[in-house]
């Protein structure tokens, strides 16, 4: 229905949208839109996002690149979205000719988006890869003893975290990261007008740092964990089918899946089974495949986060969903339980 569709439709039909939707939306219609005309519907729906209050220019470009394929969604979603607001297709005569050089248009621009996706799944390895290595070099420079306020006050232990003694400042200029340790060099940068300075992480003496890796045990990423309880991963590194361990996979035993660091200490403490921390709900199914794939006869216990005063509860809905699909069991701590952990 839409094979004639060119971007003054689609321009169109983003007038009949509200661009402070949802941030689900609002990628969904990149998405949409990427899929048909590639690079060249990044103008279109960018101009479009700038009609919103919550517009943030670094935003849409680092949603736009991280978009490597359709994921089942086509430019039909678009113009299904701005029907619903009182858009109509409109339908046009064309000859023959016409519609051959449609036809023609139609297969250069998959041919450009093709290449275009394999340039951006290129450059996002080779991102992810440098961002390996910039975890393996903190890590090693990292020690296996420290104090954490915020494990002093989950009343856990560190299960293998390494400590920040002293700063280190991880910086992203153009295509590569570096890091920096040396004092005088952090205040030079630091020195630097805020609006002139690149992207960066700064970690301080007293935040601590969690591997994430693979099936494999490949280290990927990190996860810094402040003495607040605030969390953060390296820039541009991987974390869709990543965990961290505590304990070790052990035949005999259930290994549990929780979302966070703080969950997996308390579980591998209580029980005596192993965890793996996924880090968020959503990365539990991608978790759970793999580690089902690897370890086929072991019972896999989904340590849910009870989000109950979140619409759908999302921390059960993503849990049971994993569990079904690797023969998995849930547990689901009760409400008095949450309420204890939150005091």
């Amino acid at each position: 229905m839409y094979d004639l569709c060119t971007l003054e439709d689609v321009y169109r039909a983003l007038t009949y949208l509200d661009a402070s939707c949802s941030r689900n939306d609002w990628a969904k219609i990149a998405m949409a839109i990427k899929s048909e005309f590639g690079d060249k519907g990044y103008d279109p729906w960018n101009e479009w996002s700038t009609t919103s209050d919550k517009y943030d220019r670094d935003a849409a470009r680092t949603t736009w690149k991280s978009i490597t394929g359709g994921g089942g969604i086509g430019i039909g979603t678009l113009f299904a979205l701005a029907k619903e607001q009182g858009f109509a297709f409109e339908r046009h005569e064309y000859s023959e000719e016409e519609k051959k050089a449609f036809a023609r248009e139609k297969a250069d621009r998959a041919r450009k988006r093709e290449a275009e996706a394999e340039r951006d799944t290129a450059e996002k390895l080779r991102r992810q890869l440098q961002v390996a290595e910039i975890a393996r070099l903190i890590m090693n420079d990292l020690k296996p003893v420290g104090r954490s306020e915020y494990l002093g006050k989950k009343r856990i232990r560190s299960h293998g975290a390494r400590f920040f003694h002293s700063a280190v400042l991880v910086v992203q200029r153009e295509k590569i990261l570096e890091r920096v340790t040396n004092r005088v060099e952090i205040n030079a940068f630091f020195a630097v007008p805020k609006s002139e300075r690149p992207k960066f992480h700064y970690f301080k003496k007293g935040f601590f740092a969690i591997p994430l890796v693979d099936a494999d045990g490949k280290l990927w990423n990190l996860q810094v964990i402040t003495p607040k309880g605030s969390k953060l991963f390296l820039r541009g590194g991987r974390k869709s089918g990543l965990f961290s361990w505590l304990g070790k996979p052990d035949l005999h035993k259930s290994l549990i899946l929780v979302e966070g660091f703080a969950t997996g200490a308390s579980v591998y403490e209580d029980t005596g089974c192993p965890a793996v921390v996924c880090f968020d709900c959503g990365n539990l199914m991608p978790v759970a495949l793999k580690l089902r794939e690897k370890y086929p006869t072991l019972p896999l216990v989904f340590a849910a986060d009870n989000d109950y005063g979140t619409e759908g509860n999302p921390g059960v809905a993503h849990a049971t969903k994993a569990a079904q699909a690797v023969g998995g069991a849930v547990w689901v701590p009760t409400l008095s339980k949450e309420m204890e952990e939150v005091a």
